[in-house]
């Protein structure tokens, strides 16, 4: 049985899915930032891990074939398809600090971490979840840059689900000074 969800500018949405389902996440618009985390269905304590995932693959890029791993070093996800190709794996998640640190405005910010931490009804402190369709940009002295993504009306599917989950995705600011109107709705099925 296929399941469709919006996830609204903003917002976030918590999905269970079984070992063998997929996961296909949407950008309606295209150019719209989604932060993805998952724990272990049975145990909270194992989870997407975007450092295990970058040693496992030995790349900082994810390509169709890869796999997506848990911080106890287990498969989780296989990406089967990829209309993007720009994922960003060493971002964490938004937070009130990283607003209050780069712009002034953190207190009361909605943000990636809180949305997250609230539909798991826990508090992580971190998380570094795979930020689909973010374009980050690693220059030859080591600085980064987060550019526009380049994303355009298009999908990335994580099909082959390893284990069951609990996933979590958040329709994020496109740019970290960004406004709340700017933010689109994604589609996730």
């Amino acid at each position: 049985m296929r399941s469709e969800y919006l996830v609204s500018a903003c917002s976030g949405a918590a999905i269970h899915v079984k070992e063998g389902q997929f996961i296909t996440v949407i950008d309606i618009e295209g150019e719209q930032v989604a932060d993805f985390f998952a724990e272990a269905g049975q145990n909270p304590n194992e989870y997407l891990s975007a450092g295990v995932t970058i040693d496992c693959n030995e790349s900082l890029r994810l390509n169709v074939g890869d796999t997506i791993y848990t911080n106890l070093y287990r498969p989780m996800f296989q990406l089967v398809a990829d209309d993007v190709g720009e994922h960003d794996l060493i971002h964490p998640c938004c937070r009130e600090e990283m607003y209050e640190f780069f712009y002034g405005n953190g207190k009361g910010h909605s943000n990636c971490l809180d949305h997250i931490n609230n539909s798991l009804n826990r508090h992580r402190t971190g998380i570094t979840p795979v930020n689909l369709f973010m374009c980050t940009r690693i220059r030859r002295d080591g600085s980064i840059s987060v550019e526009a993504p380049v994303s355009k009306e298009t999908k990335w599917s994580s099909r082959r689900l390893w284990m069951c989950v609990w996933g979590w995705l958040r329709a994020a600011y496109r740019r970290a000074d960004a406004t709340e109107e700017s933010v689109q709705q994604l589609k996730l099925l």
